[in-house]
C-alpha cells in the first residue's frame, strides 16, 4: 500500500517548526518503523510544489493531510484536488484542526476519515488495517467516516503510551528545507502531551484531556 503523508500549503508561516517535527514527522515515524507500507511524505508548508509534482505524488492508495487552523483552507483545496487527479484515493485528515471542527471536515465529501482527537496513530493505524482486511469495522476508534450513506462516529480507544509514540523520521522528512527556512540545525521533539491544568487559552485538553504523558527521559 502506498501511502502519502503531506502537510498543506501555508500562506503565513509562523516561523515555528515544532508541528512539523512532532504533530507530522513522528506521526509518520510512528508508521514508517512498522515498515509495511510504502510511503511518501511531502511538506508544502515549506517547500513549493508543481501541479505536475502534486498530481504524481496523490496517485496512492491513500493520502493523508495533517490539518491545522492555518491550514484548514489549502487543506480542503488539497482534499478536492487529491480526489479530482485519484478517483481511487482514500484520503484521511487529521490534525490540531480536525479535533476542534470534525464534522466539518467529516462532512466534506472529499475526505473519507477524519480523526476527531489526538490520538491520530491509533485512529490512523486501524483504518489502514481494515481497508487491508485485517480487522472488522467494529474495531476502528477515534474517528468519523463515511459507510456511503451516512457518517459514523466510532468510538474513544485509550492514548497511547509515550513509549508507543513515534519519533521524527530524518529520513522521510525534507529536514534541509526546515534547517533552511529556520536559518539553523535543529530539531524538536515532543517530550510530552497533554496538561494537568485547565487554562480557558491552551487547546492541550481539547486534545488530550487533562493527563500528563511524557517520555520516558532514557527514551529521549
Amino acid at each position: 500500500m502506498r501511502v502519502l503523508f503531506i502537510w498543506p500549503p501555508e500562506k503565513i508561516f509562523t516561523g515555528s517548526l515544532f508541528k512539523h517535527y512532532t504533530y507530522f514527522g513522528e506521526t509518520i515515524g510512528y508508521f514508517s518503523k512498522q515498515k509495511k507500507y510504502h510511503i511518501d511524505v511531502l511538506d508544502c508548508g515549506v517547500k513549493q510544489y508543481s501541479y505536475s509534482e502534486l498530481y504524481n505524488a496523490v496517485q496512492a492508495d491513500v493520502v493523508i493531510i495533517y490539518v491545522e487552523t492555518y491550514t484548514i483552507k489549502s487543506a480542503v483545496d488539497l482534499a478536492e484536488f487529491c480526489k479530482a487527479s485519484n478517483r481511487k484515493v482514500t484520503v484521511i485528515a487529521y490534525g490540531s484542526a480536525c479535533c476542534y471542527i470534525p464534522k466539518f471536515f467529516a462532512k466534506n465529501e472529499n475526505i473519507d476519515v477524519v480523526v476527531y482527537n489526538a490520538n491520530w496513530e491509533q485512529g490512523i493505524d486501524l483504518y489502514l488495517n481494515y481497508i487491508n482486511g485485517n480487522i472488522t469495522i467494529d474495531k476502528l476508534k477515534n474517528i468519523y467516516f463515511s459507510n456511503g450513506k451516512e457518517i459514523l462516529m466510532c468510538q474513544k480507544g485509550d492514548f497511547f503510551e509515550p513509549q508507543d509514540w513515534g519519533v521524527p523520521d530524518l529520513d522521510l522528512l525534507p529536514i534541509q528545507d526546515y534547517f533552511k527556512v529556520r536559518g539553523k540545525k535543529q530539531i524538536e521533539l515532543a517530550v510530552n502531551k497533554g496538561c494537568g491544568y485547565n487554562c480557558k487559552f491552551c487547546s492541550e485538553k481539547v486534545l488530550y484531556g487533562h493527563k500528563d504523558y511524557r517520555r520516558d527521559v532514557n527514551s529521549i
